[in-house]
């Protein structure tokens, strides 16, 4: 009998794991960069921000508020274009249109996390607004 419970408890945590990353990323699917993070530039030709010119397989910063959007898939790797207000970018800051890869298990991480924080914040919105219709 315990071996029965045993087996079925791991047939559904590999259930509910496979599940989890079994979301599929296309072409054309966003996420919003949630924090600085380096990435190696793969754009085939330069690419210059306000005062840096950048080659193939430099490094940059992505920023805080940028978004990705998916513009290639290599089976797990996904090639990703990066965009955010060119008058934030100088020095190590990446500019628009910077291409860099990320695993697909990364990206569905930084979509989910975006996703919690605006249920987050939509829910702490939603507790103000009642505490305040309360008083």
């Amino acid at each position: 009998m315990r071996a029965k419970i045993f087996f079925a408890v791991i047939i559904a945590l590999f259930v509910v794991t496979a599940g989890a990353f079994a979301q599929d990323v296309q072409k054309g699917d966003s996420a919003k960069v949630l924090s600085r993070e380096w990435v190696d530039i793969k754009n085939p030709d330069p690419i210059k921000n306000r005062n840096v010119t950048f080659k193939y397989d430099d490094s940059c910063n992505i920023q805080c508020g940028g978004i990705v959007t998916v513009v290639g898939i290599h089976g797990d790797l996904l090639l990703v274009r990066y965009t955010i207000d060119d008058k934030q970018s100088s020095g190590t800051l990446c500019p628009s249109d910077v291409v860099f890869f990320v695993a697909k298990e990364k990206f569905l991480t930084m979509t989910d996390k975006y996703n919690r924080r605006v249920q987050d914040e939509k829910t702490s919105e939603k507790n103000l607004i009642k505490n305040i219709l309360k008083q």
